[in-house]
């Protein structure tokens, strides 16, 4: 896959359609959904910057990554943000019964977003979700949350935490999960 550097994090080169595809047909996706600011982060911190690039896929939230390196490598990177990503997945995903599974947010957010998702595509397949109260990234970064995620049978983990507790919970998981399954972390879109 094409990448391009900016700062000390490889973007991923990519369209929200291709994204969406990959999502729905291959397994073991991991993505960081980038903005300005946690790319910033990664470029003062080199450890930050290796959290990030853990992940297989670092998608341009921000149209300040997309123009930049537009700019930097003449390409024509597109914003691939959040949002777009979560839409277009779950209606892609009516056709081959992808199952979703959400982690993190309160859970009348969380109740609130599945009635809406559900009343936009009636046929989609939530698996459920897990509310956690508000701790330290390194309290999720436990086998107790790992067994949550192995126990469901999910394709796709959409996880609400805030930039960057959870990306330092996916990588955790990426390091010690043994389902297949994919997983994005998404901040606000749910």
């Amino acid at each position: 896959m094409k990448e391009a550097k900016l700062f000390r994090t490889n973007l991923s080169v990519i369209t929200l359609k291709e994204m969406t595809n990959l999502l729905i047909e291959e397994t073991n996706i991991s993505v960081a959904v980038c903005n300005a600011n946690s790319v910033v982060r990664g470029a003062r911190s080199s450890s930050m910057a290796k959290m990030l690039n853990t992940m297989s896929h670092k998608i341009c939230d921000g149209y300040p990554l997309s123009k930049g390196i537009n700019i930097l490598y003449g390409l024509n990177q597109e914003r691939v943000d959040g949002y777009n990503l979560f839409l277009s997945t779950i209606k892609q995903g009516l056709k081959k019964n992808t199952s979703h599974f959400f982690f993190g947010n309160e859970e009348g957010v969380v109740k609130k977003m599945i009635e809406e998702v559900k009343l936009k595509f009636p046929e989609v397949n939530i698996e459920g979700y897990n509310c956690p109260p508000m701790l330290d990234w390194k309290e999720f970064a436990t086998p107790q949350y790992l067994n949550i995620l192995e126990e469901i049978d999910a394709d796709i983990i959409w996880v609400s935490l805030g930039f960057p507790k959870q990306e330092k919970f996916m990588e955790y998981l990426i390091e010690n999960k043994n389902r297949n399954y994919n997983i994005l972390g998404v901040g606000n879109v749910f």
